[in-house]
């Protein structure tokens, strides 16, 4: 933190500061990781639960609208293949990702 020059002035983060995201100012992440340091862990997994469930249904959407004539069958295939790899998807579920048509 850098001391403010005047007494009405607050503190504010160096300018060279690095944050993990580009497009984030030091102070918003200095003040979001305090409100998670603060959470529980129940609360910090709700909030990676549903980051997850929305990943998976927009890869889903994604699947569907690349392949629109697939049942709901081959879309779960093809979601669990990106996270599976080939050899696993061959012995879980006896399928082939390589013998899809893209």
């Amino acid at each position: 933190m850098v001391a403010p020059d005047r007494p009405d002035q607050e503190a504010t983060e160096p300018r060279d500061a690095r944050t993990l995201a580009s497009d984030t100012h030091p102070t918003a992440e200095r003040i979001r990781f305090e409100i998670f340091r603060r959470m529980s862990a129940r609360e910090k997994y709700r909030i990676v639960a549903s980051l997850n469930e929305t990943t998976r249904q927009l890869a889903g959407q994604r699947i569907r609208a690349r392949h629109p004539e697939a049942s709901e069958r081959e879309i779960f295939l093809r979601l669990v293949s990106t996270w599976l790899g080939r050899d696993l998807m061959i012995r879980a579920y006896g399928v082939d990702p390589a013998e899809w048509d893209e």
